[in-house]
């Protein structure tokens, strides 16, 4: 960690339980967040500030800014309902300036897509055997969206009905969930030739990047680290990052006068690398947006540490964002490592009993 001055400490905040419940399989479902809020005397509360010179804007020169853009990222904390609520005055903001912006996910696929666009031009409600379902049902059952995910389903839909009453152009942008399960498990290498013809190709190369990536990783699995397994991790990193790049220009090049719209979690965009890099790797000519919507830190801190860039042996990435709105924190949870080493520590339990097991009997 000394050679890396970052501030990893906060990494578990952002995504790194998005880590345990996506990579580890570990999800079992959240629950409901409170309505209370922490920290809701930090004075950076709804303030919005610009990298550039660590200033304060309003949020109609953000949308202003967001209007003269080509893609426009909404970095989240995906279990923020400030964050969404944010989301959805951003798209109306853009609404109201006469633009049908492209709206994607990172939480819906790219073979998704095709199912967001029929529920878009289906009726309200239809019939089927007597019985009388809803589009959102309907829909919800086509994404195989089980009640565990109440949470997130409860902040994506206001977006997809959005986008529905004023028929703006809807997308997935990641890769599938099994694919991204099989990676994280075997690698690209332990796929199956059918499997591998759904993945990218990539050339993004950045040996710098990687060993950042490998820390972060640690540091969202609570200090533990197996760098095989991590370099499975990053391969899926890097592999989802390509596909909701070619997710974000393939739809710009569809719609070249809208903005595309991506709402992702924060880290996909963080120090200008990840999706934004692969973007721009693919079309220098596009202009991005980086908005990072961020929960205030456990302790008031000044604007200015949450634009610290990264160095990293003489290396700079940095500022994390373009631009910072900030908003109140979720109260807090039960600590996700205690629930992390528990498992490592049963499985480790369970292998050892399983190579006892394995030996022939004297």
């Amino acid at each position: 960690m000394n050679r890396i001055s970052i501030r990893l400490t906060r990494v578990i905040q952002g995504w790194g339980i998005l880590l345990f419940a996506v990579l580890l399989n570990a999800c079992a479902g959240r629950q409901p967040a409170p309505d209370l809020i922490k920290n809701a005397d930090d004075p950076l509360i709804n303030q919005i500030y610009a990298a550039i010179d660590i200033t304060r804007i309003s949020d109609t020169e953000l949308f202003d800014k967001m209007a003269a853009s080509d893609v426009i990222y909404l970095g989240e904390n995906h279990d923020n309902t400030h964050h969404h609520a944010i989301q959805m005055s951003t798209i109306k903001a853009l609404v109201e300036r006469g633009l049908r912006p492209a709206i994607g996910f990172e939480f819906f696929s790219r073979e998704q897509t095709s199912r967001l666009i029929q529920f878009q031009q289906s009726p309200d409600k239809f019939h089927e055997q007597g019985a009388k379902h809803s589009a959102e049902q309907l829909l919800r059952d086509q994404l195989g969206w089980g009640d565990s995910r109440d949470d997130d389903w409860a902040h994506l839909f206001p977006l997809l009905k959005y986008a529905r009453e004023h028929k703006l152009p809807v997308f997935g942008a990641d890769l599938n969930s099994g694919l991204r399960k099989q990676l994280a498990r075997y690698g690209y290498d332990g796929l199956n030739g059918v499997e591998k013809l759904l993945i990218p190709a990539t050339d993004f190369k950045d040996d710098t990047y990687r060993e950042y990536m490998f820390q972060s990783f640690t540091v969202a699995h609570c200090g533990w680290r197996d760098d095989g397994y991590l370099e499975k991790l990053y391969q899926t990193w890097l592999l989802r990052n390509e596909a909701m790049a070619q997710s974000i220009v393939a739809m710009h090049t569809a719609t070249p006068d809208q903005p595309v719209v991506i709402i992702l979690g924060g880290a996909h965009t963080e120090y200008s690398m990840a999706v934004f890099e692969r973007v721009a790797s693919k079309n220098s000519e596009l202009k991005q947006l980086n908005l990072r919507l961020t929960s205030v830190a456990g302790s008031p801190l000044p604007a200015r540490d949450y634009f610290l860039p990264l160095q990293i042996d003489g290396k700079s990435y940095g500022p994390p964002y373009q631009y910072v709105w900030f908003t109140a924190r979720m109260p807090e949870r039960e600590d996700p490592c205690k629930a992390f080493l528990k498992h490592k520590k049963e499985s480790a339990k369970h292998g050892q009993k399983k190579e006892a097991g394995d030996k022939p009997a004297e």
